[in-house]
């Protein structure tokens, strides 16, 4: 059954939508400051730097039970630590904006902890 819906659906379909859920996140999270490394996505792929942040946004969200991967990526001959999200047929537009708003939350939550704890450490 599945088999008859991926080869009636089409494997060109399947790929654009998948680069499109990529593309509407990727449009969503970027106002949040996180960089995307390189150029911009060609697949249903994206990984995202939040600097020496990333680890502990990787962390939260892996607590909240969101699939992502944790990456170490040299880019531009430095080391850096990416979060990677991966889109699939079986998503939606709302999924990716879902996720979008997750990390966003979690991000600006991350921040504001940093913030804090920078301040106190500067009293």
């Amino acid at each position: 059954m599945l088999q008859d819906e991926l080869l009636s659906t089409g494997i060109n379909r399947i790929a654009e939508h998948n680069q499109k859920l990529c593309e509407m996140f990727l449009e969503s999270v970027l106002p949040v400051a996180a960089r995307v490394p390189g150029a911009p996505p060609r697949c249903s792929f994206a990984s995202l730097s939040f600097g020496n942040q990333s680890e502990a946004v990787f962390r939260t969200l892996e607590r909240r039970n969101i699939a992502c991967n944790l990456l170490k990526s040299h880019y531009n001959g430095a080391v850096q630590k990416l979060i990677r999200f991966g889109f699939h047929y079986f998503h939606s537009e709302n999924d990716a904006l879902k996720l979008a708003a997750a990390l966003e939350e979690e991000w600006s939550e991350l921040r504001a902890q940093t913030s804090l704890s920078s301040f106190a450490a500067a009293r």
